[in-house]
């Protein structure tokens, strides 16, 4: 083999080699996990819910039967059996609740905070981590249409929440999670409520009453003799 055959051999080896490199690179670009776009943590954005106030985190586990229930409240099932929420309370009295919900939009998740107040209602739904393109990130303002709701009718789209122009998908999915979070709280509300004694029913009959003790008969009196 000649220098000049040496040389072209040489070449064609290194530009096999630099097209592996590259095509290794690019199925690393392709296949590589793609990580959560992080905008905010679930501590901070509670930490702002409730104004600094204590706050417990919580970790329930549903049944079948408390999934099945979910979902017959929110019109859709559970996005996971595990439910992460926070319970905040300050000098003794309760503040309200916090629940994490992670969900996919068109093909990629995201995760939101809904924050319900004492009394059951929401009072805020802040976006933690969105994988879509921004563009079909809903604004803070349109969040801003839950405050107050609960879970009912109005609580829809084709009711009393507007839609996102050019995000559908994200308005929708984002109004099935925050149904899903009203209708978890009350079904995991109702399974913390301690079991009342059962009292006597109106159709049932009266117990019986013990008889009566008869009264006893009076003692006979002593009879005087008759005199003679």
């Amino acid at each position: 083999m000649g220098d000049g055959d040496r040389e072209s051999s040489l070449s064609y080896g290194a530009l096999g080699r630099a097209r592996g490199v590259i095509t290794a690179a690019l199925l690393v670009a392709v296949f590589a996990p793609v990580h959560a776009r992080v905008l905010v943590s679930p501590e901070e954005a509670v930490r702002e819910a409730f104004a600094g106030a204590p706050a417990v985190k919580r970790t329930d586990y549903l049944d079948e039967a408390q999934s099945a229930a979910i979902a017959k409240l929110a019109g859709s099932p559970p996005s996971s059996r595990i439910v992460i929420s926070y319970r905040a309370s300050k000098d003794g009295k309760p503040l309200g609740s916090a629940y994490l919900e992670t969900h996919v939009v068109r093909t990629l998740p995201e995760s939101i905070l809904v924050v319900l107040d004492a009394e059951g209602r929401v009072a805020r739904v802040e976006i933690l981590s969105f994988d879509e393109p921004d563009q079909y990130r809903p604004k803070p303002r349109w969040m801003d249409q839950f405050s107050g709701r609960k879970l009912d009718s109005e609580l829809s789209l084709t009711s009393g929440i507007r839609g996102v122009t050019g995000a559908t998908l994200s308005s929708r999915a984002i109004t099935a999670a925050v149904r899903r979070v009203l209708a978890t709280d009350q079904v995991l509300g109702a399974a913390a409520k301690p079991a009342s004694a059962p009292g006597p029913t109106s159709g049932a009959p009266a117990p019986a009453k013990p008889p009566a003790t008869p009264p006893h008969p009076p003692a006979p009196s002593a009879s005087k003799e008759a005199r003679p």
